[in-house]
């Protein structure tokens, strides 16, 4: 003991200890995310402890985040918050912190506590697994202990795929500065010249304008309609609606409960009436698949008044699959690059899980098959809706084609 007495007093004195995740109040009420300080830990510099390569370098600290999930019966295949565990309804010591503990251990199958510890980084994950595990155990209290990740202050290593992803930004952020240089350059030489110059219809002219952060941003705000569209003007309205509805159900939907001070309150919010609209925002694909149903057939429907021949099958499809893939490849594509855009105590734990997919299975959702193709292994599992888009819009052809004839 009294050999680990100087080592302790030293983690102390550099704050190794202190950059720890200490619990703090409201643990029966679901506080459950004690991160600790990941700044102060990986900024340590450590003088009294070594390197042991040799080297002769200070050791710095490593930030390290443990989760814990107490000893529980198996999970069924189905369940809620509401779903309590049978095994421990009849728990006699009513009315006692461990009466209400057993009454809402269902909510660690929903939910672990975690833990930020720091240690120097020349400890191995089995050191720090070793100290996370004897944490409960001189609680007495019996459960699983993982260590998620650890990490030391280091520079991101970019691998090659986020190299590619980088130089295709790269790339439109030359188009771009192109693209709007040329633009204004163009009107401002223009001035109150009515018949534009010669070189504005020149293919790679209007290639690059395509690029220009002017033109599109004029774009953007343009509120104006045409004279045959006004009385769509509602739809508008409705998309509005439908996608502010989307917006607040999914930041419920994917929040990270284990940081939540008051994470078990969540329960008291199903059965309150005004909460339906949130619990319910899932009903708003039909509003989109409605939408975008009618509209299609609209414009269809509409180019034939204008006697236009047919409907071509391969552009129509061609039409909607470009539509939507540039920008859901880029939304990928920044998602795989997130590893090297910051970092945080849950960084990792959050990202990981979202990220690995995307790296497998990103073919399917630009082939709009992820709702089908490795569907239990999703790259971004919202997008499901637009591989069911994708399909729709496809077997909307049985409807549409009939229409024409």
């Amino acid at each position: 003991m009294k050999e680990k007495r100087p080592i302790i007093w030293g983690w102390i004195k550099h704050g190794v200890i202190d950059a720890w995740g200490k619990p703090g109040g409201g643990l029966f009420e679901g506080n459950l995310g004690h991160v600790g300080d990941y700044d102060e830990c990986v900024n340590l510099d450590i003088p009294d402890l070594k390197d042991p390569d040799g080297s002769g370098r200070h050791q710095t600290g490593m930030y390290c985040l443990a989760t814990f999930v107490p000893l529980l019966p198996k999970k069924p295949q189905l369940y809620t918050l509401f779903h309590k565990i049978p095994e421990l309804a009849n728990i006699t010591a009513k009315g006692t912190s461990f009466a209400d503990t057993a009454k809402n251990a269902h909510w660690f199958w929903l939910l672990t506590l975690r833990m930020g510890i720091c240690m120097p980084s020349a400890c191995t994950a089995e050191d720090v697994h070793a100290i996370a595990t004897s944490i409960p155990k001189q609680m007495h209290i019996k459960g699983t202990v993982k260590i998620a990740n650890c990490e030391t202050k280091q520079s991101f290593k970019v691998n090659n795929e986020q190299i590619a992803i980088l130089a295709v930004i790269g790339l439109f952020g030359l188009l771009m500065v192109l693209g709007t240089s040329l633009d204004v350059i163009t009107i401002l030489r223009r001035g109150d010249d009515p018949e534009p110059p010669s070189v504005t219809k020149k293919t790679w002219f209007r290639f690059l304008v395509c690029f220009s952060a002017y033109t599109n941003y004029l774009k953007l705000i343009n509120v104006s309609q045409k004279e045959d569209q006004k009385h769509l003007a509602a739809v508008n309205g409705i998309r509005y609606i439908t996608v502010t509805w989307v917006i607040v159900g999914h930041s419920y939907l994917y929040a990270d409960y284990n940081q939540m001070s008051q994470g078990m309150r969540l329960a008291q919010l199903p059965p309150n009436f005004a909460f339906q609209i949130i619990a319910n925002s899932m009903l708003t694909v039909d509003t989109f698949i409605l939408m975008s149903g009618m509209l299609v057939t609209y414009g269809v429907l509409k180019s034939q008044e204008k006697g236009r021949r047919g409907l071509s099958v391969p552009m129509y499809i061609f039409h909607r699959f470009w539509r939507l893939t540039p920008p859901y490849a880029m939304t990928i594509a920044i998602m795989i690059l997130t590893p090297i855009l910051g970092s945080g105590p849950v960084w990792k734990i959050t990202l990981d899980p979202l990220i690995e997919p995307c790296r497998r299975n990103w073919w399917t959702n630009l082939l709009y098959v992820n709702n089908y193709v490795n569907a239990y292994d999703f790259c971004l599992e919202h997008t499901w809706y637009l591989g069911v888009d994708m399909q729709l819009h496809i077997l909307g052809l049985l409807v549409l084609l009939p229409l024409l004839r």
